[in-house]
């Protein structure tokens, strides 16, 4: 199977997105001391009610069915897409010197968790691989960084042979190509694109590979 990467916007407050937990409010936070004494609970019952146990996350074999229905609940989402196909370890080695280094894990550089994905999902597969969430918080420092980025700058560190040295996913078909980095620019250009127009439907962006 071919490890092609795409890219779909999500709302943040998809269920399945974990959502931060809310600051403390430390106006109330000693109020218990002037609280009268609660009045005693009753005792719980053992197993506790379906309705009233910790939401289970979904198998990961249902991933692609949720998300297609809430692509198709949510007005907008199914063109707020992206799909590098297999360029995207090309484009994560031309832009972040952790991969060029040959440095091994995921990193946090803003490059590799715009290209490779932000947070892995837990407990959440598709296809039998990860899924990764890229919240709204961060869009504006990626889109910053993508809006930086010329075709010079790609250019420069654009060398087939070191990729294939560092096993760059696909690089191999790089080899007597002379039209190929128009390719490659064109795909980050949709990539970029793809940021610009999530950050502003305030929405984040799960990553995977299919």
């Amino acid at each position: 199977m071919a490890l092609e990467m795409r890219y779909q916007s999500v709302p943040g407050t998809w269920k399945w997105i974990p959502q931060p937990q809310k600051a403390a409010d430390n106006n109330s936070m000693f109020a218990f001391l002037a609280a009268e004494q609660p009045p005693p609970q009753p005792t719980p019952v053992w197993p506790p009610r379906l309705e009233t146990q910790p939401t289970i996350t979904p198998a990961g074999a249902d991933f692609g069915a949720e998300l297609l229905n809430l692509i198709r609940e949510t007005s907008g989402l199914a063109q707020r897409n992206c799909y590098l196909g297999h360029y995207w370890d090309i484009l994560h080695y031309l832009l972040a010197e952790r991969r060029r280094a040959g440095e091994a894990g995921r990193g946090i550089d803003w490059a590799s968790r715009a290209i490779v994905g932000g947070d892995e999902l837990q407990g959440i597969k598709f296809n039998g691989t990860s899924i990764f969430f890229l919240p709204h918080a961060e869009l504006q420092t990626t889109c910053y960084h993508l809006n930086q980025v010329k075709p010079e700058q790609l250019a420069e560190h654009y060398d087939v042979q070191a990729m294939i040295r560092l096993g760059v996913y696909h690089s191999i078909s790089l080899l007597g190509k002379e039209k190929i980095f128009a390719e490659i620019w064109h795909a980050f250009d949709r990539l970029r694109t793809f940021y610009l127009d999530v950050a502003a439907h305030e929405e984040g962006v799960i990553a995977y590979m299919s």
